[in-house]
C-alpha cells in the first residue's frame, strides 16, 4: 500500500534553539517520511483522565478506551490536507526537541491537534498561519499537562518559527482557551499511543533488558513516533496503532511473534491489526528510502534516528515485498 506522506522537504528546525536536544530517555525515536502522512493549576485537565501509570496491562488500557467516545478523530480531509498535517506534525516534533520536552508531550499534542481539527469548522485551520498557531497551542497545553516546569509562551512561538511579539503571545493564550473549550477541557480522554505501547511492553515482558527486547523497544518506539505523521492512522485507536507498531518491530528486527503471543501481548488479533500494520510498514519503507538524504531534508523523527547511537534503527531495511525473508519466518503477518 503506497504511503501518502508529502515529499521529503527541508526542515524547519533552524534558528537560535537548534543546538538543544530532546532528552527523552525512556522513549527515544526519530524519523522523517514521505507519506501522507489557569492552566498551571491543572483545572483544565480532563476529569476522566486515564492514569496509565497505574494500568495493569494492555487489556485495562483497551477497556478504558472502549468506554470513551471515539467520534473526535477522523482522517485529514477538507482544507487541511494530509501533506499539511504531516508538515505540521514534523514542525511540532522539531519544537519538542528544541524545547527539550519529553516525547509524551509530542504524542499528547498531536492527539489534541487531531481532535481540534475534527471538531473545528472545516475552514477554521485552512490558513497556514492559523494551523501553526493551533499546533503551538496544542503543544503548549500538552507541555503543561506533562511537565512541572514549562518554558514561557515566547519560547514555544520561537521554537515554532513564529514571532514572539506581545500580540502573538496574546493570540497564543486566546488560542489555548479556544482549544480547551472546543475539547470540553478534556485534555486526555484516553491514553496516547506511547502510553499504550508501554502497557504492551509490560504485558509482553519486552521491557526486560535483553539485547532482543532493547531492539524491539526502540524499533517499536520509532514506529509509534513515525505513525504520528500518517493521517490515515488517525481513525485507529491508540492501542491499535501501538499494537501494530509492536508487531511491525518484531518483523523488522527479525524476531516475529506467534499469533498467540501477539494476542496475549496486545489484545488484538492479526486481522484487527492488518490495515494499520500495512500503513506503518509503508511509511517505514518511505523513510528507509530517504536514508541517504541530507539531514536537513529528512523529517525530524528520521533525523534523530540517524544519530550515531541509534543509526541502526534508521537503517533497518524496510519490508518492500512479500518475498522478504522476515515475512517467511513470521507466523503473524500476511501483508
Amino acid at each position: 500500500m503506497p504511503s501518502m506522506l508529502p515529499c521529503l522537504h527541508q526542515s524547519h528546525c533552524d534558528g537560535q534553539l537548534q543546538d538543544k536536544q530532546c532528552p527523552d530517555e525512556d522513549f527515544e525515536v526519530l524519523v522523517r517520511s514521505d507519506s501522507s502522512l489557569s492552566p498551571s493549576s491543572g483545572s483544565w485537565a480532563c476529569s476522566s483522565t486515564f492514569d496509565y501509570s497505574e494500568a495493569k496491562g494492555v487489556q485495562e488500557v483497551q477497556q478504558f478506551q472502549q468506554e470513551q467516545p471515539h467520534h473526535d478523530t477522523v482522517a485529514c480531509n477538507g482544507p487541511v490536507t494530509a501533506a499539511d498535517r504531516a508538515s505540521t506534525v514534523d514542525s511540532m516534533t522539531c519544537a519538542v526537541a528544541l524545547l527539550q520536552l519529553p516525547s509524551d508531550a509530542l504524542f499528547l499534542s498531536v492527539s489534541l491537534l487531531d481532535r481540534c481539527l475534527a471538531r473545528l469548522p472545516m475552514t477554521a485551520a485552512a490558513d497556514a498561519e492559523a494551523l501553526s498557531l493551533l499546533s503551538t497551542a496544542c503543544l503548549w497545553i500538552a507541555a503543561k499537562f506533562e511537565q512541572c516546569v514549562v518554558p514561557p509562551s515566547s519560547c514555544f512561538l520561537a521554537a515554532s518559527q513564529q514571532c514572539s511579539s506581545p500580540h502573538n503571545r496574546q493570540l497564543l493564550v486566546a488560542c489555548e482557551a479556544h482549544v480547551l473549550q472546543a475539547l470540553d477541557y478534556r485534555a486526555v480522554p484516553r491514553p496516547t499511543i506511547k502510553a499504550c505501547l508501554h502497557a504492551i511492553f509490560a504485558a509482553s515482558g519486552a521491557s526486560t533488558a535483553t539485547p532482543e527486547s532493547t531492539q524491539m523497544t526502540l524499533c517499536a518506539a520509532y514506529l509509534c513516533e513515525m505513525s504520528l505523521l500518517e493521517a490515515r492512522l488517525v481513525p485507529f485507536m491508540p492501542s491499535q496503532v501501538a499494537a501494530a507498531a509492536f508487531a511491525g518491530a518484531s518483523l523488522l528486527t527479525g524476531s516475529p511473534l506467534a499469533h498467540g503471543q501477539l494476542l496475549a501481548a496486545t489484545g488484538y488479533s492479526l486481522a484487527q491489526l492488518k490495515q494499520p500494520l500495512q500503513l506503518l510498514l509503508s511509511v517505514h519503507h518511505v523513510l528507509y528510502q530517504g536514508r541517504a538524504l541530507p539531514p536537513d531534508s529528512m523529517y525530524a523523527t528520521a533525523r534523530r534516528y540517524m544519530a550515531a547511537d541509534k543509526a541502526w534503527i534508521g537503517l533497518l531495511p524496510s519490508i518492500a515485498s512479500t518475498d522478504d525473508p522476515r515475512l517467511k519466518r513470521a507466523d503473524i503477518v500476511e501483508v
